[in-house]
């Protein structure tokens, strides 16, 4: 993988770990340095409809505070996620680093496998409750 593609990935999960680490949640909603977050889900806004990702946000809030029920809770893969999300700054670290030389394939293998893996998990979560929800 290319240089900038690594740069790009590290930078976009640094932002999401910062965040989570930033934002505070409380049962009302999230809270970023005291200011209410504005922002939602605009397909559950509009439809009614969860998106694959919807509860995320808070998922890894509540992860960052040390709240893994609370993270199971709002999203049941976001426990998950987030530590997808925080291995990538170590690998894409090591992937820059070892820059020209690739990352051995096996390894590259390996952690293509799992966040495909995540993904699909994630994706299939989303079919199943969009079939509860269509039903």
């Amino acid at each position: 993988m290319s240089n900038l593609f690594n740069a790009i990935i590290l930078f976009v999960c640094i932002v999401i770990m910062v965040g989570a680490f930033a934002f505070t949640l409380d049962e009302v909603g999230l809270y970023l340095f005291g200011l209410k977050w504005p922002l939602h889900c605009l397909l559950n806004h509009l439809f009614g409809i969860k998106c694959a990702l919807c509860g995320m946000t808070r998922s890894f809030t509540a992860m960052a505070d040390g709240d893994l029920a609370g993270a199971f809770a709002y999203h049941r893969l976001g426990p998950v996620l987030f530590f997808l999300v925080l291995f990538q700054i170590p690998y894409r670290i090591w992937a820059l680093a070892a820059s020209p030389k690739k990352v051995g394939k096996r390894f590259r293998r390996i952690h293509a496998g799992l966040v495909a893996l995540v993904l699909t998990a994630v994706m299939v979560n989303w079919l199943i409750y969009l079939g509860g929800r269509l039903l």
